[in-house]
C-alpha cells in the first residue's frame, strides 16, 4: 500500500479546511469536526471520485424564542460523528472500497437534532436526520 508523504497529506487537509472555513460553524475545534475533516482527507486519498465538498465537517447550533422565553434549538453536527472517523482512519484504502464506506460516505449527510422546550416553542426550521455509520 503507497502512503502519502506525510506534507502531501496535511497540504491537502488544510485545503479542506480552507474550502470549509467560508461555511459557519460554531466551534471549529471541536474533536468530531477535526476528526471528520481528517477522514476526508483520508477518503480523498482511498476513493476514486470523491468529492470532498458535498459532506460537511460543521457544527452549528441555532436558537430561536419565541413569546414567554419558549425556545427552539436547531443543532447539526459533522457527517461523521468521531467513531466513524477513527474507523475511516484506521482502515485500509483497499477495505474502505471495498466494504462501501466511500459510496456511504459520499452521500453522508450531517446529524440534526431539534429540541423544543415547549409544544409552544417556535417550529424547527430543518427536520432531525441521521443516517447509517458510513463505517462499520
Amino acid at each position: 500500500m503507497r502512503r502519502l508523504p506525510l506534507l502531501l497529506l496535511l497540504a491537502l487537509l488544510l485545503s479542506v479546511r480552507s474550502a470549509r472555513a467560508r461555511e459557519v460553524d460554531d466551534d471549529n475545534f471541536r474533536s468530531d469536526v477535526f476528526r471528520c475533516e481528517e477522514a476526508i482527507g483520508r477518503l480523498l486519498e482511498c476513493c476514486p471520485g470523491f468529492v470532498a465538498g458535498v459532506v460537511h465537517c460543521t457544527y452549528l447550533s441555532e436558537e430561536s424564542t419565541s413569546g414567554c422565553d419558549f425556545s427552539t434549538t436547531v443543532t447539526t453536527e459533522p457527517a461523521f460523528g468521531v467513531d466513524e472517523s477513527l474507523c475511516i482512519l484506521g482502515s485500509t484504502c483497499e477495505t474502505l472500497r471495498d466494504s462501501g464506506v466511500c459510496a456511504r460516505a459520499q452521500v453522508a449527510a450531517p446529524y440534526v437534532s431539534v429540541s423544543r422546550s415547549s409544544i409552544d416553542s417556535p417550529e424547527g426550521w430543518r427536520e432531525p436526520s441521521s443516517h447509517e455509520p458510513v463505517c462499520p
